[in-house]
C-alpha cells in the first residue's frame, strides 16, 4: 500500500481546493450564463446587465481555464 507523506498530502490538499475554487467560478458563469438566455427575448437592459455578468465571470476565470474556453470558441 503506497504511502503519502506530509508533502505529499498538502499538494492534493492544495489541488482541492484549486478544484473547488473554479468549480465555483465555473458554476457561476454557467449561472449568468443561463440568466442571460433567458433574459434575451424579454427587457434589453436586462439583457444587458445579465451579458455584463457573463463577461465578468469569464473574467474572473483561472488563465488555463480561459485559455481552454477560447480553443473551443475557435473550433
Amino acid at each position: 500500500m503506497a504511502q503519502f507523506g506530509i508533502i505529499d498530502m498538502y499538494r492534493l490538499r492544495s489541488e482541492l481546493d484549486r478544484l473547488k475554487i473554479e468549480r465555483e467560478k465555473l458554476l457561476r458563469l454557467a449561472c449568468a450564463a443561463l440568466v442571460l438566455v433567458n433574459e434575451l427575448d424579454s427587457d434589453t437592459y436586462e439583457s444587458y446587465e445579465a451579458a455584463e455578468l457573463v463577461a465578468d465571470c469569464l473574467n474572473r476565470l483561472p488563465d488555463p481555464v480561459m485559455t481552454e474556453v477560447l480553443s473551443y470558441s475557435g473550433s
